[in-house]
């Protein structure tokens, strides 16, 4: 589903189950069950954040995650065709349908290599694009999704308030419209880049069609702890 340069990076990865790369539909319901290692993960990352923003926690793995997500998609938009390099490089790891790391348990993907080279071929053919422009306000406004979401192991766009992207971000206050990725499983900034660009499984590739919208001009992340799936990274694009 995802990969990356590195051997440490790749072990990032595997936290993701088989089949659920992303949140494929709005008001999908909650999901079920928990490891007590990620019970713990998400009430830390909880506990740290009850008192943003700080520079407390600017500090935190989760806050640079955030900033590294949109340095990776900025990265990607100024020269697609380079990026597709890295796409390669996870390619090697795939025997038959299933992805095998260095050291690592193999997982099992949906589409196999065929999404990868597809995907692959997309970005060799697209034009570099303006970066997006960092917004706070969508980074808080992504960041209660996580809040919200990663503690009940849930997953889609709509929060147990029945919010979506745009009225959590209205919420803080920006009045455009938004449209949002949501990663689940990831801890490294290209390995959640790269699950949302080949899309396995999503048919329409939307996540990806997203990452080089011309629409939205803006961009805010937040990551943190998942219930279910260990962690989760919310991207959301703004008008």
């Amino acid at each position: 589903m995802v990969g990356t340069m590195t051997s440490g990076a790749w072990a990032t990865m595997l936290g993701a189950v088989t089949g659920l790369a992303l949140a494929l539909a709005f008001g999908e319901p909650d999901g079920a069950g928990a490891s007590a290692r990620n019970d713990r993960t998400v009430s830390d990352m909880a506990a740290r954040v009850t008192v943003v923003p700080s520079a407390a926690y600017a500090l935190t793995p989760e806050y640079r995650l955030s900033r590294n997500v949109i340095e990776e998609i900025n990265t990607l938009r100024a020269d697609p065709a380079a990026y597709a390099r890295h796409l390669e490089d996870y390619r090697s790891y795939f025997v038959g349908d299933s992805v095998y790391l260095p050291g690592e348990t193999p997982y099992m993907t949906v589409e196999g290599v065929s999404a990868v080279d597809e995907a692959i071929a997309d970005l060799r053919s697209r034009q570099p694009m303006r970066p997006f422009r960092p917004e706070g306000i969508l980074d808080w406004a992504a960041s209660d999704h996580v809040f919200d979401q990663g503690p009940r192991g849930g997953r889609g766009h709509f929060g147990s308030n029945g919010r979506g992207p745009t009225e959590r971000a209205a919420n803080r206050g920006y009045r455009d419209g938004v449209a949002e990725n949501i990663s689940y499983g990831m801890t490294d900034a290209r390995a959640v880049v790269i699950q949302l660009l080949v899309d396995d499984s999503a048919r329409t590739r939307a996540h990806r069609h997203l990452l080089f919208s011309d629409r939205f001009a803006s961009v805010g992340a937040g990551c943190g702890g998942h219930r279910s799936y260990g962690s989760m990274c919310v991207i959301d694009f703004g008008i």
